[in-house]
């Protein structure tokens, strides 16, 4: 993804770090594993070797880049926790319909 690799081409200085730092874009990055814009049916983006590449770059980046590691893991957290709590809401909401008859809700970030 090249996204992350300009991520990581800008911290390979002092002063790009800082900015990658500051900026904290990991939060936005990890959007891709949870919103409904990049999921099915909507998407079909993860099918395929996305979540890999993107994962793979995430891990690039904390690897070389000192320093990013609680961002980019507080970022994944963040990301496992809407997983998580969008699975509990459909399971939910599934329970309350047995018979499927119900009409589906849209699902927010």
């Amino acid at each position: 993804m090249s996204i992350l690799n300009v991520v990581a081409a800008l911290a390979l200085t002092e002063d790009g770090a800082k900015a990658v730092k500051q900026a904290n874009p990991f939060p936005t990055l990890c959007l891709i594993f949870y919103h409904p814009q990049y999921a099915m049916p909507a998407s079909k983006c993860l099918l395929n070797e996305l979540t890999a590449i993107v994962s793979t770059g995430l891990e690039e980046i904390v690897r070389h880049v000192e320093g990013v590691k609680p961002s980019v893991m507080g970022a994944f957290f963040q990301a496992v926790e809407r997983v998580e709590a969008l699975g509990t809401n459909l399971s939910q909401r599934e329970a309350q319909c047995p018979t499927r008859s119900c009409t589906p809700a849209n699902d927010r970030v």
